[in-house]
């Protein structure tokens, strides 16, 4: 994979820091802590990410967190629809009052319970999902928006870093897990730009990176029933210090038994003393099928 690119503010000039703080103290804004409220000031990096995210008069845009318009205004210069979800009434309400693009629709809601179905339902076109994705909310809502896949044409989001190496992360190593193979199955996930913490205030204590989800044709491996792929794969995982076989005790091995789970195992050359971080998602694939099978 290639190397991504970095951008940090250091030897740069703090006249943006110092404009955003005075913008926040104008507004009475104040950045909510409960909220991971984070703001990213430099208009570079905006610029950026919506040059990455090759918008066209023709899409339907939905961002997530909006804040203070950081992105939304240069979003909406490319002439597309945009749907801005803020779930802070704050600074919903700023944004409905300054942002004045008859393009732009900004509605206070919580990105997670949102129903993007119903936008794709009004628009009749796959939806494209851009923002800054709140810390605390990253792994659910990005489960939450693979679920919703078959309306959505692709994903530009920023996300904490070290959740990012966790999406695009390989079978053996530390940090691979359910939400490596879930965001593989259904997307080519590239790691666009890294983000340091010095370019957001208040400043957070991560690095962020913007990561790039394209939706596959069809999954990168064959799954015969996803419910149940979606069971294999989070109850292994749930003990993942453990044998696979030893995790998937605790479904009483799907009400097979610890035999036919043995058996599947070794039909498919698959050492039941490995542990689940280890099996690619072929094989969870190939395990799934063959258990739902007997």
């Amino acid at each position: 994979m290639p190397t991504t690119k970095r951008y940090s503010r250091k030897h740069q000039s703090d006249q943006e820091l110092t404009d955003f703080i005075a913008l926040l103290k104008k507004h009475r804004i104040q950045p909510k802590k409960r909220l991971g409220q984070t703001f990213l000031f430099k208009r570079f990096i905006s610029e950026e990410i919506v040059r990455l995210a090759n918008i066209t008069d023709r899409d339907v845009v939905i961002e997530i967190g909006p804040g203070l318009g950081a992105l939304t205004r240069p979003l909406a210069a490319q002439g597309a629809q945009i749907i801005g979800l803020e779930y802070d009434m704050a600074l919903a309400s700023l944004l409905q009052k300054v942002v004045r693009e008859p393009t732009v629709e900004i509605i206070r809601a919580d990105a997670l319970n949102f129903d993007y179905h119903n936008v794709f339902t009004q628009h009749a076109t796959q939806l494209k999902i851009i923002g800054n994705l709140p810390y605390y909310l990253t792994s659910p809502l990005i489960f939450k928006l693979l679920k919703a896949r078959s309306i959505i044409q692709g994903m530009l989001v920023m996300i904490q870093k070290e959740v990012a190496d966790r999406l695009t992360a390989q079978p053996g190593t530390r940090v691979y897990g359910t939400i490596s193979i879930f965001t593989q199955l259904y997307c080519e996930v590239e790691k666009k730009l890294t983000v340091t913490k010095d370019n957001f205030y208040p400043r957070p204590k991560v690095d962020s990176e913007i990561v790039a989800f394209t939706m596959r044709g069809k999954p990168l491996v064959a799954v015969t029933d996803e419910i149940f792929f979606e069971k294999l794969v989070r109850t292994s995982f749930l003990r993942r210090r453990k044998t696979l076989l030893n995790a998937l005790k605790a479904t009483d091995y799907f009400n097979r038994g610890k035999e036919k789970i043995l058996e599947a195992l070794n039909a498919l050359d698959i050492d039941p003393q490995r542990r689940p971080e280890t099996l690619s998602i072929r094989e969870f694939s190939t395990l799934a099928t063959h258990i739902m099978s007997d």
